[in-house]
């Protein structure tokens, strides 16, 4: 689907998806894909990406910071709002957000909050 588009923008903040991410869009060649290691969220700071104890790297979940003692693994990472985000790209016009965030949507979307009017098409799976 890329080729289809002017540019695309990836987050994805659990570390070690980011560098398998990153290499796969170098090795591609991908010229108009970004790639950046943050997590989407309805505030500008940090949140917990916590995975379940008997969970899959499927089932990752974003957290506002605070410690989570039934976890696997947990990342700390840096959450953007898209707004923030969008802006700081000088990015005016969106079509397409596609959001997969295992119940974090709503606070995604709350970050969305300027640009919302101009997004043609928003999805979640």
């Amino acid at each position: 689907m890329s080729d289809k588009c002017k540019l695309v923008i990836v987050l994805e903040p659990v570390p070690k998806n980011f560098a398998v991410l990153y290499n796969s869009i170098k090795y591609s060649g991908l010229k108009n894909v970004i790639a950046l290691p943050f997590a989407a969220g309805d505030t500008i700071g940090e949140a917990f990406i916590v995975k379940p104890k008997y969970g899959t790297d499927e089932m990752n979940t974003v957290r506002k910071v605070e410690h989570v003692d039934s976890v696997q693994e947990e990342y700390l990472v840096k959450l953007v709002t898209l707004d923030a985000l969008l802006d700081s790209l000088s990015i005016h016009r969106v079509n397409i957000i596609k959001i997969d965030v295992e119940g974090f949507e709503a606070n995604v979307l709350k970050g969305l909050k300027n640009k919302r009017s101009k997004t043609y098409r928003c999805t979640s799976s």
